[in-house]
């Protein structure tokens, strides 16, 4: 009796096994997880970006220093930006040619903060005090590259977030043009957009499984954009 029962509760151990795997395993409908997911250090990284470039907007339409430099110093804390491997694209765009513009950068944030102070001692001097304090290289695993996109064309890529965990994707254009993203399953289902009339679009998302993702990055103006991808 006790072999029997033994194999009974393998048997019924099996059989949940395999009932969770079967679940986990089912990637039909949209990719979207309930709730708020767990927040990585990468995912912390790249939504500090989008913040910081968000009130550098700000800071430049108010001729705001104080709140760019405080801008300037939120990017610099997720360190060197732009400089990682670009994963692989498709685009549907022929054209040749580059962008001339220049993707917003810390450093460049704390060129508009000295302008904007117009002389004064005290902002000039912090942040002069700030750029020595920037930091080096991303941090939390967080990837950004620059990719030049054309006049009224996209680009995508295919990107694998966690299942679980908030995965943030932000795309900085250099300020000439209007910049969207559309991001897909991998079941063709459209689970976030960013059509806002800006250079910068972002999207942020927790995924229910682990699956590729198609990000699209659109140029909607006239003339080329460079533009600083980052994402976790």
């Amino acid at each position: 009796m006790k072999t029997i029962r033994t194999k009974s509760i393998l048997l019924a151990s099996v059989v949940v096994a395999l009932a969770g795997s079967a679940m986990a395993q089912d990637q039909t409908g949209q990719n979207m997880g309930t709730g708020s997911g767990e927040m990585s250090p990468a995912a912390t990284s790249v939504a500090t970006a989008t913040d910081a470039l968000s009130l550098a907007a700000w800071a430049r339409e108010s001729q705001d220093a104080e709140a760019m430099l405080v801008a300037a110093r939120m990017l610099a804390s997720v360190g060197t930006l732009g400089e990682g491997e670009e994963p692989e694209a498709t685009t549907d765009s022929t054209a040749e040619g580059s962008a001339t513009g220049s993707p917003p950068t810390a450093a460049a944030l704390f060129d508009e903060a000295v302008e904007l102070a117009e002389g004064d001692p005290a902002i000039i001097e912090r942040v002069s005090a700030a750029r020595s304090q920037a930091s080096r290289g991303l941090v939390g695993g967080a990837v950004s590259w620059v990719r030049d996109i054309s006049a009224r064309s996209s680009v995508s890529y295919q990107m694998t977030p966690r299942g679980g965990y908030v995965w943030n994707v932000v795309a900085a254009g250099d300020g000439d043009t209007d910049v969207d993203m559309d991001v897909f399953d991998q079941n063709g289902n459209l689970v976030c957009r960013d059509i806002r009339v800006s250079s910068r679009a972002s999207c942020s998302l927790t995924p229910a499984w682990t699956g590729p993702f198609t990000v699209r990055i659109s140029n909607l103006g006239g003339v080329w954009t460079r533009t600083l991808v980052m994402s976790n």
